[in-house]
């Protein structure tokens, strides 16, 4: 629904004497530079030093150019239909991080599951980075602390948001079940961008799962 509202807001607007068009492609690329900018800041607090430093900054850089330049999100972004998947993949980043608010987290989820259903796929990884997140920044003083008992220790800070997150999708999804809101008319399913809608069964599970990998 909020995805359908930003296009609807935006429906014949020009700003600066910019087409339609130009205007939707402007708000996939501010998605997409801002989506960058947390995952930048992201792999400092999983990979960086304790201190902000020149290797910490690099990093912030490089995994920002990389991620906003890649061939596949540059495709995405041109695209102004996939702005859903945008929106999706920025509030998940932003979840990841296991210092944000927990009120604010909850209204992340919740954007998040009205921007693309494809949001429900992103919180494993999510949730798998809160715990990594929390693990290092508890051994980043000390290395030799980043052992099986401190991992398990960084578990119950992030259980909260983890546990609202589970309840809140399953309950996003069965509420969509029940209101038969989940199908789609297969004359509106585009082969090139869903290839998984002709496989079956188990076919349509591992090829998928060969996707993700890559």
């Amino acid at each position: 629904p909020l995805s359908i509202l930003s296009f609807r807001w935006l429906k014949g607007a020009t700003w600066m004497n910019f087409s339609t068009l130009t205007v939707h492609r402007l708000v996939n690329t501010a998605a997409n530079a801002a989506t960058a900018e947390l995952v930048a800041i992201l792999a400092v607090k999983m990979f960086g030093s304790a201190h902000m430093s020149v290797s910490s900054l690099l990093l912030h850089c490089l995994v920002k150019l990389i991620f906003a330049l890649h061939p596949t999100h540059v495709e995405v972004t041109a695209n102004a239909a996939n702005r859903p998947h945008l929106l999706a993949v920025l509030c998940a980043a932003a979840l990841s991080d296991p210092t944000l608010p927990l009120l604010v987290a909850m209204l992340v989820h919740l954007a998040g599951l009205l921007c693309s259903e494809t949001f429900v796929f992103q919180m494993p990884a999510v949730c798998v980075t809160m715990v990594y997140i929390q693990w290092r920044a508890s051994a980043k003083k000390d290395p030799g602390r980043m052992t099986y008992r401190s991992l398990l220790q960084a578990i119950p800070p992030v259980m909260p948001r983890t546990v609202f997150f589970f309840v809140a999708s399953v309950g996003y999804l069965g509420f969509r079940h029940v209101m038969d809101w989940l199908s789609i008319p297969e004359g509106l399913i585009r082969p090139a961008e869903n290839p998984f809608f002709l496989l079956q069964g188990v076919h349509r599970v591992r090829n998928y799962l060969y996707v993700l990998s890559i």
